[in-house]
């Protein structure tokens, strides 16, 4: 799961994520938050797209989460 608090302007950074986070198959929750099944592909997309958050001046928050069955 990846949430993140991204500035309102410049919009580029807002659209280019929101862009990214479509293309890899991401499904979005609400407002910012944004889920994509755990695999060694989506985990690395994922930890890149953090990278290129902060370097926007935003605050991502990525996790990983285990599912477990009754």
């Amino acid at each position: 799961m990846l949430l993140m608090s991204l500035p309102p302007t410049p919009t580029r950074h807002r659209v280019g994520v929101w862009r990214k986070l479509q293309r890899m198959g991401a499904v979005r929750l609400r407002g910012s938050a944004w889920i994509l099944p755990e695999t060694p592909e989506t985990t690395e997309l994922f930890q890149w797209l953090v990278q290129e958050i902060q370097s926007s001046a935003a605050r991502p928050l990525w996790s990983t989460s285990t599912g477990s069955r009754p």
